[in-house]
């Protein structure tokens, strides 16, 4: 059987070499692997002066983080070397001057501190991370740090991520842009990334799954290769259904929120009871569409509840 609390095997090696040396890292590996793990358990076994950074907010509240604009006060449109606005009006401006983030930033003394005493900067779903934001962080960790000829003002970066996931959210009009500059909107494009000389960590055993012909089915879909074989198998599990019989106890996966959430409300309105709203707390400054879920949520005794978190408490009551 599973255990969700055993340390993955590659686990310790992995964070040891973090905390002995200063050398950058890239963290990758499949899904189930533990890459999660490794982040919640270095930032409690770490002495390193540290923060955790995450492209989205989804993704930052997972890590315990904060976002990547948020923190450096960057603009969410294209951010260029070499390259001039179009237009003086912030409305129609269409890329910005990466020597122009030191007066869109403005830090102040505190954060101006902050940067200056960090020794390790981890950046988790670093596959969702434009090549054009990971320049924008080093250029200004060069400023501030006063190291213009370090990347990343010579700090520890640790980058976490599986590229075959999600990759960075880019609108046409913003890679016409970026594409004068980049060979691709990834990452490991940006002239940051060429020169951190990060080494590559790749956590190989599949701890999320127990049964390795189905982790092996993982992989082959995973890879964009799946054997006929490995078609059958997943076949013998094809049930034919129409979206109008009765759902029961069965869980619909969906290609949109909205479908899903149409689904949700008409199987919670189903219920005789009478529906309860629980209101969440919501510290610090998201978008609501980045929130993990509804700012306020409907409930119904004998409604099924899904936890998108695991339990803090020591007695894991509920999850």
């Amino acid at each position: 059987m599973h255990d969700p609390d055993k340390k993955p095997d590659e686990v310790p090696a992995a964070i040891d070499f973090i905390r002995d040396t200063r050398r950058s890292v890239f963290l990758t590996g499949r899904a189930g692997t533990g890459k999660t793990h490794y982040l919640r358990a270095l930032r409690g076994e770490t002495h390193k002066q540290h923060i955790v950074l995450a492209p989205t907010g989804i993704a930052a509240i997972q890590a315990l983080g904060v976002t990547i604009h948020s923190f450096f006060q960057l603009p969410f449109i294209p951010i260029v070397p070499n390259h001039k606005p179009r237009h003086t009006d912030p409305a129609k401006q269409t890329c910005f001057e990466q020597h122009s983030l030191l007066a869109r930033s403005g830090f102040g003394r505190d954060k101006i501190e902050l940067i200056r005493s960090l020794e390790l900067i981890i950046i988790d779903e670093i596959g969702m991370v434009r090549a054009d934001v990971m320049d924008a962080m080093d250029y200004l960790l060069r400023h501030y740090r006063h190291e213009p000829n370090k990347p990343f003002g010579g700090i520890q970066v640790l980058l976490i991520g599986d590229l075959f996931q999600l990759p960075p959210v880019l609108k046409d009009q913003d890679w016409a842009v970026l594409s004068t500059h980049y060979d691709s909107p990834y990452f490991f494009s940006s002239r940051a990334f060429r020169e951190l000389n990060a080494l590559y960590i790749e956590l190989q055993k599949v701890y999320r799954q127990d049964d390795p012909v189905f982790i092996d089915i993982l992989n082959q879909v995973r890879g964009s290769c799946i054997s006929d074989a490995a078609m059958e198998k997943l076949m013998t599990r094809y049930k034919p259904l129409s979206i109008h019989e009765p759902i029961g106890g069965r869980v619909w996966l969906t290609t949109h929120n909205r479908k899903a959430d149409q689904i949700n409300q008409q199987q919670l309105q189903a219920l005789p009871s009478e529906a309860k709203a629980l209101t969440a707390i919501i510290r610090g400054e998201f978008p609501e569409s980045s929130y993990p879920a509804e700012a306020t949520l409907w409930l119904k005794p004998g409604a099924q509840v899904m936890f998108i978190r695991n339990d803090s408490d020591k007695s894991r009551r509920y999850f």
